[in-house]
């Protein structure tokens, strides 16, 4: 017996289509923690999703994950993947915890359609992408002009 090609491109889609995702448990009591399970098709991984960049994570293989609340969004990359890949927040609820306050926050993969960081910013009609900088305790930049200007030599230029 030999299998179609439409029953093993569905048996693929069926055995890839399950995307990472996040629950993050907030709590707070004057401050606030957040702790949380990174979920992939090989496991559940609980670690700190503080709001911010962190290099390394439980997950194995992740080298990069970036939480930010304020706007709603997550974006990770492993080692072996050469883009980052994207989540936002879908949903949320509260939970009764006595005095303090609890909320469940549910990441899930999007595609990355906000401003890309600096080295991955392309031209396209002409026009120069924006970039959105990490949050870090110090930047440092290079400009460079997008025509060649001359250096002044006391030469009259044409």
């Amino acid at each position: 017996m030999r299998p179609n090609i439409l029953s093993l491109a569905t048996l693929g889609l069926a055995t890839s289509a399950m995307a990472d995702y996040m629950v993050v448990y907030q709590y707070c009591y004057f401050t606030c923690t957040y702790m949380g399970d990174f979920v992939t098709d090989f496991g559940r991984y609980y670690f700190d999703m503080s709001d911010g960049c962190r290099g390394s994570t439980a997950v194995p293989g992740m080298t990069e994950l970036c939480i930010d609340y304020r706007n709603d969004r997550a974006h990770f990359k492993f080692s072996h993947q050469g883009n980052k890949r994207c989540m936002r927040i879908t949903g949320d609820n509260s939970e009764d915890c006595g005095i303090a306050s609890c909320r469940n926050i549910y990441f899930s993969e999007v595609s990355c359609n906000w401003r890309l960081p600096a080295d991955e910013v392309e031209e396209w009609d002409g026009q120069e992408g924006e970039a959105d900088w990490p949050a870090l305790e110090s930047v440092s930049a290079t400009v460079v002009a997008s025509t060649a200007v001359p250096a002044a030599s006391g030469e009259a230029q044409v």
